[in-house]
């Protein structure tokens, strides 16, 4: 924790809210069959997720690989479908499934328990994708307790409607370089007047971001060089009138 570069108080803060977390992970460790109500002392539904994250690990521990449909079919994913006599295949098509539901009823105000399970199959999908990635790295015990804080709008890259859209979350880009560029007319720097003349040449993040990835970074001298460059400079002029 003393490495940690951070405010005091913020890490008084994150400790505090990983405590419980960690305590109701041992109960869960300890007792594979125990429940939110065997435990009681956090919410059901923060007990789900943190139970739901420890069976997606030991998949991948015990396995080496793991499938979230097949885990989630097999009864051991604790989950709602929110839909009677619901045949579960994937789910992506239960999310869509539900989706459809929602768009068929009229009366909106009988959707909010949908849709509140639609946003738990959604950090169903983003915890499986998560540990994925922890261990992918070797990161999944490092990274304990297995509880993530929830992001209010999700990441996305690719198309849903293609069905090629994808996550994107937490320990996605570990080890890999990134390779960033603008291309639009817009974004040029050497254009004084791109679309108009009060236009942000934004080509300037572009140029930062290179040169922080590069390493090309301009260091500041110290006042005993400054000192002794003004005095060399000082000399010169004074021989050369």
């Amino acid at each position: 924790i003393a490495s940690i570069r951070a405010e005091r108080k913020s890490i008084i803060g994150a400790a505090k809210k990983l405590l419980p977390m960690s305590k109701a992970e041992k109960f869960i460790l300890e007792n594979p069959d125990g429940t939110a109500g065997d435990y009681k002392k956090l919410p059901p539904f923060m007990f789900n997720e943190l139970y739901n994250n420890n069976i997606m690990a030991n998949a991948f521990i015990n396995n080496g690989s793991a499938n979230i449909d097949l885990l989630m079919d097999s009864g051991k994913i604790i989950y709602e479908s929110g839909l009677k006599d619901y045949d579960f295949t994937t789910l992506r098509q239960l999310r869509i499934d539900i989706k459809e539901e929602i768009q068929k009823r009229i009366d909106p105000t009988n959707n909010k328990s949908l849709k509140k399970i639609d946003a738990s199959l959604w950090l169903i999908e983003r915890n499986f994708q998560i540990i994925s990635n922890l261990h992918h790295h070797g990161l999944i015990d490092q990274q304990r307790p297995l509880y993530f804080n929830p992001v209010m709008k999700p990441i996305i890259a690719g198309d849903p409607e293609r069905g090629n859209d994808k996550l994107i979350v937490p320990f996605e880009f570990v080890g890999k370089k990134l390779f960033y560029g603008l291309t639009a007319a817009g974004t040029h720097d050497l254009n004084p007047m791109p679309f108009d003349k009060r236009y942000p040449m934004v080509g300037l993040h572009a140029n930062a971001l290179n040169t922080i990835l590069s390493g090309r970074l301009i260091n500041k001298s110290s006042k005993l060089l400054n000192v002794g460059l003004i005095l060399l400079i000082g000399v010169i002029l004074a021989f050369a009138v």
